[in-house]
């Protein structure tokens, strides 16, 4: 097992980004919804986010990395916030599904500013750490660690290939209906 110290904030931080994308990859995949460009420029902070957490998770939790996850959570705190504005008149249906009642871009909202407080706070749990937990599985936190790794990084090649094959080298267009290539 490792010695240092792996946040438990950053594990759900990551944990938290990684889930958010699989969802939306869910579904785009499974019922056809794809993501609008301010979907995808959402997709892209909670990437970012991800990898301030990973950088936490990797070399020990250090300013820098908090700094990426803050300034990432405030650009996709921005953007989720443009579109949940351009559907905020009355009668205005939104765009895409709900999930547990709110729209993604909302979703989006909710956890960017969660993220931001889950960093501002993370200095009080720095005696709970992931080592602490992860004995009482018998699981090392290497392994945790190197399998969220994984997942981001097919996550990313995924997300990469979905976008080139939604809009190519052009312009996305604003309400996506099907692919510019067919796979």
């Amino acid at each position: 097992m490792t010695n240092r110290k792996i946040s438990i904030v950053d594990f759900i931080i990551l944990s938290i980004a990684i889930a958010a994308n699989v969802i939306a990859l869910f579904y785009q995949f499974i019922f056809h919804e794809l993501p609008c460009p301010l979907c995808l420029l959402q997709r892209v902070g909670l990437f970012c986010i991800a990898f301030g957490a990973m950088m936490n998770l990797k070399h020990g939790k250090e300013f820098k990395y908090d700094l990426i996850i803050i300034i990432s959570s405030i650009y996709s705190l921005i953007v989720s916030m443009r579109q949940v504005l351009l559907h905020i008149v009355p009668g205005d249906a939104g765009y895409g599904s709900k999930f547990l009642d709110l729209h993604f871009y909302t979703w989006n909202d909710i956890v960017s500013f969660l993220f931001i407080i889950l960093v501002s706070l993370s200095p009080m749990f720095k005696n709970i750490n992931l080592n602490n937990i992860s004995s009482y599985f018998s699981i090392s936190t290497d392994l945790i660690t190197k399998i969220l790794f994984s997942i981001f990084l097919i996550l990313l090649l995924i997300n990469v290939i979905s976008v080139y094959l939604e809009c190519g080298f052009m312009q996305c267009p604003d309400n996506p209906v099907k692919y510019r290539s067919n796979f």
